[in-house]
């Protein structure tokens, strides 16, 4: 009996390990401003319980309808609270391969890296452009330079990441404490086999992994 019982507590203590090893994941809180007539979004990405930065969708933040020359171009930027890109991934883009590839690529992108609303963003100045895909690189550089330009204005100078920040921060310590609470219970339920307890446990856990910690299982 004692060593069935000591298999039962080893087993409960691996719990936690694949729990938080779940946390690795990149999260996001989505949220939004409301400027120009238009709600615009942006995603807070999650870090260890913390705020780590944002990123949005340029459509979403372009004042006017900028094509490429074979038509739509949508980004995904990712900045730092302070404003600062770190990485851009494209969303939609109908360019002509033969000529407009290499735009899209990270080796072409990464010239962006680390500018903010201080930058030029001026082709042949501060950022390259590619010969033959002349267009498509101003509208991307265009569609960019517009992003940052309102992302600055309307997120960072008016300090929303600072309010943002405490919130989620007191957020992620009331759901550790029920998540702490809530191993607790499911392992009392399975050290002394409480069916009824367990099947709770096992609900309540699909829930709050799945859709407040953004588990897989859901």
């Amino acid at each position: 009996m004692g060593v069935k019982f000591m298999k039962k507590i080893f087993f409960m203590l691996l719990i936690p390990f694949f729990v938080f090893a779940e946390e690795e994941f990149e999260k996001f809180i989505s949220s939004s401003v409301f400027y120009n007539g238009k709600e615009r979004q942006y995603f807070l990405v999650l870090k260890n319980g913390n705020v780590d930065g944002f990123f949005i969708e340029s459509k979403e933040w372009v004042d006017e309808d900028i094509k490429g020359y074979g038509g739509d171009i949508n980004l995904q930027i990712y900045f730092s609270l302070d404003g600062k890109i770190q990485k851009i991934k494209v969303i939609e883009q109908y360019e002509t391969e033969m000529y407009a590839k290499d735009v899209f690529t990270e080796k072409y992108l990464q010239q962006y890296y680390g500018k903010n609303a201080t930058a030029e963003f001026v082709l042949g100045k501060d950022i390259s452009a590619i010969t033959g895909a002349t267009i498509t690189c101003s509208a991307v550089n265009e569609i960019i330079y517009q992003s940052v330009k309102n992302v600055n204005q309307y997120l960072i100078k008016k300090d929303i990441f600072k309010k943002i920040k405490l919130r989620v921060a007191k957020i992620e310590f009331v759901k550790t404490i029920l998540l702490v609470f809530v191993f607790l219970l499911a392992t009392l339920g399975f050290i002394y086999e409480v069916k009824i307890l367990r099947y709770l446990i096992m609900g309540v856990s699909v829930i709050f992994l799945g859709f407040w910690y953004y588990g897989g299982l859901s």
